[in-house]
Order: structure tokens, then C-alpha cells, then sequence
């Protein structure tokens, strides 16, 4: 078997895929949804792990109650909660649960990618605080609150280019200057122009590490290592501990009422 051989197909093929999408399909939402449907179906699902999964959506958070911008696909950790409003089209998501946001575009460019990383952004930055409940030592039926600034949800943005003559250079000036400009809440995991490249922004361990150093891989093999990347961000969320779940009573206010006392046996 000829691994990078059949990589080198297998983005041929969705390119192909988005290619119909993108010229024969003429309304703009029938067009988006036909997108991210073949993205989700080809790139996404197969290389999530275990208790993800992914849906169309929006972010809300306790510290910001408003619904975020709509995300082409968030993905979630299943064991934490669930959406708080599901619908196959459109569900509404507990920032606890959020652990990915994936932009997609069938022509993608300088304005549009700079597009996709403010929106990002503009949930990163302004949806941060999540509240957990975390069953207590010792015991089988009591928890307690943990509250958590920490890691904001891996970003990737996945798009068909509008030139195949894209500089790649040009595209990594792109990529590092606008999450220079956004700052601080933003950090661009992955960018996978197909035909292109993957390009990353380097993790960062400590401060002292630099901000927002591009790395980008052309070689053949560029969807498998797009596919291993994408895995490895959420195989590498940090650890919480089992039977950690969101704290409902981040979204709403009203406590249950006691209508019969217990019995304590003596």
C-alpha cells in the first residue's frame, strides 16, 4: 500500500466533493451546509476520540448568557454535559462541554480567513468562565464546585481556496499577524487549506515561549497530518475527574423546593 499515495487521492476526492458544492449549488446557505457536511463527514468525525462529539451550534457561558455567533461545528465532550437546546441544524452549547470550534469555507482568502479568525476570536475572548461540579473524595453522591479560566477550545479553520496559486507564505503572514492583532484569548490550532497546506500557530508551554509561530506542512501527506494533529488536540485536553459535569446552576437561578422531610433512622 502506498500511504501518501492514497492520502494525495483522498484530498483530491473532497476537493472534487466541494468543488460540485461550490459551483453547483447556487443558493449560499445550501451551499455553506453542503460544505461543512462533507468536511464533518470526511476530515472531522472519523478522528475524534472517544466521548466527543460534534454539532452546528452556538456558545453560551455563565459570566455571558448571550448566545455566541454561530459556529460551523463545535465539538463537545459528551461526558460533561450535553447541548442545553439540541437540533440536529443548530444546538446551543455550555461553554464546559466546549472543547473545539471548526470554521468552513468553500472560497477561502485573505478577507475571508481573517473573517473566520475574528469570529473565533470574538468567542475565545468574550466566553471564558466555566463552572464544573466534581464528585467529592471519599464519597458516592456528593460533589462540589470548580470554577475554570483555563484552556480555551482548540480553533481550526478548514476551507477550499479561492486561488490554487495562494502564496504559502503569504497565508502564514495572514495566519500570525491576525492573531497578533486579536492578542491575548486567541490561539489558531490548525489551518488546513486543502490543495495548500496544514498550517499550526506552535504551542505554547509557559511565556516564555513565542507567540504565534507559524509551522505549515505542503507535503503530500498533508491531510494525514492535518487528521493526527486534529486528533492529538483533544486526546491532549487536560484531565478532569471522572464524573466531572457542568453545574446547571450556572444557567439557571431557581433552587429545588423540599416538599417532604426525610426520614433520618436512628
Amino acid at each position: 500500500m502506498d500511504l501518501i499515495a492514497a492520502m494525495e487521492a483522498k484530498e483530491v476526492s473532497i476537493i472534487k466533493r466541494l468543488s460540485v458544492a461550490q459551483f453547483g449549488i447556487h443558493d449560499r446557505t445550501g451551499k455553506g451546509t453542503g460544505a461543512e457536511r462533507i468536511i464533518e463527514e470526511e476530515l472531522l468525525r472519523p478522528h475524534l476520540p472517544r466521548n466527543f462529539d460534534i454539532c452546528k451550534g452556538a456558545v453560551i457561558s455563565s459570566d455571558k448568557l448571550e448566545q455566541s455567533p454561530a459556529i460551523d461545528r463545535i465539538i463537545y465532550d459528551t461526558s460533561i454535559s450535553g447541548p442545553l437546546v439540541y437540533n440536529p441544524d443548530h444546538s446551543i452549547f455550555p461553554l464546559e462541554t466546549v472543547y473545539g470550534l471548526v470554521e468552513i469555507t468553500l472560497r477561502m482568502n485573505k478577507g475571508k480567513l481573517e473573517s473566520d479568525i475574528d469570529h473565533i476570536g470574538k468567542v475565545t475572548n468574550q466566553y471564558v468562565t466555566k463552572n464544573f461540579l466534581i464528585p467529592e473524595k471519599h464519597t458516592t453522591t456528593r460533589v462540589k464546585s470548580f470554577k475554570s479560566t483555563e484552556m480555551t477550545p482548540r480553533a481550526f479553520i478548514i476551507g477550499l481556496p479561492e486561488s490554487k496559486k495562494w502564496s504559502v507564505k503569504r497565508i502564514g503572514i495572514i495566519l500570525h499577524d491576525s492573531q497578533k492583532r486579536i492578542g491575548a484569548g486567541i490561539h489558531i490550532h490548525g489551518l488546513y487549506v486543502l490543495g495548500i497546506g496544514f498550517f499550526e500557530t506552535t504551542p505554547r508551554e509557559n511565556e516564555s515561549d513565542s507567540k504565534h509561530e507559524i509551522r505549515v506542512f505542503t507535503g503530500k501527506e498533508r491531510l494525514l497530518y492535518f487528521s493526527d494533529r486534529f486528533r492529538i488536540a483533544f486526546n491532549r485536553w487536560y484531565g478532569l475527574p471522572q464524573g466531572t459535569t457542568a453545574d446547571p446552576k450556572s444557567y439557571y437561578k431557581e433552587d429545588p423546593t423540599t416538599i417532604i422531610e426525610g426520614i433520618t433512622n436512628t
